[in-house]
């Protein structure tokens, strides 16, 4: 073949060209600002895999414009979709679900279709373990009578079990039976959820206590994740004390690199607890987790050092030699390896804000602290060696020149 260079100045603008679209795209409508694309997958995973997720956002405020595109594994599942789907609730909103690039023209409006007249026959089943298959959700729903189908939910890039599925039955008495029957029922250690599919949480029959702006005792803050975590894997992980409604992995907005932070949420609040009671300091992909239950004030750093008067106990230790691109995240991670740490500071020059080199780490106690000097000190954090000393209240001038003598008396 023969390559022709011309100047892109001199090409003449070639008219632009949607991607035609192949069956498997499907337009979502109607979404609340609060759904984002973790809940949009979970809601549209019911149908079949899904390959791709995308809210459609406004490019000036970053915010999200309620609709987004789907793009399924099939066809079929993106038909299937359009048919079940379209007018369910998701989070108290009726949805439109329908063929990307053919708009009905309802997008400009909510489509009326209320929960109660669709079929009522399929019921949604959360919490189970991630091990669970179609067999053992058949065998769990099948003495309820008359199970037609049913399906575990799986996750397309692990292959895993989301935790949950979906049930048909020959009749709505039977789904509503099923609802009544297994709903909050205690199986392997795990409370199952049972209620008719698509239905959002704000309308189950155990509502949740909701706060603004979504903290209400169900979100636990993690810290020290390793950079391989990704949801899947906080999934897995807190599978032994329930399944999980929501999960994130922080990642830097500038780098889209993570942070060692995320966020779990839960399906009650005692669920939260027990995580934390539970996995608080337990590894993960060799990285040791720090967990804590969200407040209204926000996910602030776990490490950062409240404010008051500075308490010297034998429990705080000097940091010296911090490189300046050292945070008081990295710093705490860098020493939980000997022990859990309360808090950590990095002292900064009050005039120009930057920081001295130094900090602060205080651990939970004074067997901790001394264990760190003994292990860290001289150790390398951003390539930097680290000293370490155990802080004392006492002025340095006098620890270093030691008691003070009083002057001899000469005649002078």
């Amino acid at each position: 073949h023969q390559i022709k260079l011309q100047m892109l100045c001199e090409v003449a603008p070639q008219p632009w060209q949607r991607r035609e679209n192949d069956g498997r795209s499907v337009f979502f409508g109607g979404l609340g600002f609060d759904v984002d694309e973790d809940a949009l997958w979970t809601f549209a995973a019911q149908c079949g895999d899904v390959n791709f997720v995308k809210l459609f956002v406004n490019h000036e405020t970053g915010r999200s414009r309620g609709c987004g595109k789907v793009e399924f594994d099939s066809v079929e599942a993106a038909q299937r979709a359009i048919k079940e789907l379209d007018g369910m609730p998701l989070r108290g909103r009726a949805v439109i679900v329908e063929l990307l690039g053919q708009d009905s023209g309802r997008r400009a409006g909510q489509r009326k279709k209320a929960f109660e007249e669709s079929d009522c026959r399929s019921v949604f089943v959360g919490g189970l373990n991630f091990d669970a298959d179609d067999f053992f959700l058949r065998s769990l729903t099948e003495p309820v009578g008359g199970v037609t189908f049913v399906q575990v939910f799986l996750d397309r890039g692990t292959g895993q079990s989301r935790g949950c599925g979906k049930v048909v039955f020959e009749s709505v008495e039977l789904a509503q039976q099923a609802i009544r029957e297994l709903h909050g029922k205690e199986l392997g250690g795990r409370v199952v959820t049972v209620e008719p599919l698509g239905l959002d949480s704000a309308h189950r029959s155990v509502p949740r206590r909701r706060a603004p702006p979504g903290i209400d005792g169900r979100q636990v803050f993690l810290r020290g994740l390793s950079p391989e975590v990704d949801v899947n894997s906080l999934r897995w992980f807190f599978q032994s004390v329930g399944s999980l409604t929501h999960a994130a992995v922080f990642t830097d907005r500038e780098t889209g690199k993570p942070k060692g932070t995320g966020k779990v949420e839960f399906e009650t609040q005692e669920l939260a607890q027990q995580a934390v009671q539970e996995l608080d300091g337990k590894p993960l992909q060799g990285h040791q987790l720090t967990l804590r239950i969200m407040t209204q004030e926000g996910a602030a750093p776990l490490h950062q050092e409240t404010k008051g008067r500075p308490v010297i106990d034998g429990r705080q230790v000097l940091v010296s030699g911090l490189s300046p691109e050292t945070s008081p995240d990295q710093l705490g991670h860098f020493c939980e390896k000997v022990g859990r740490v309360n808090s950590t500071k990095i002292f900064t020059d009050r005039e120009t804000g930057k920081p001295k080199g130094t900090g602060k780490v205080e651990f939970e106690t004074v067997d901790m602290a001394q264990q760190a000097v003994t292990d860290l000190d001289g150790k390398q954090l951003d390539g930097n060696d680290l000293t370490l000393r155990i802080m004392s209240d006492a002025p340095l001038s006098r620890r270093a020149a030691g008691p003070r003598v009083p002057p001899a008396a000469d005649g002078r």
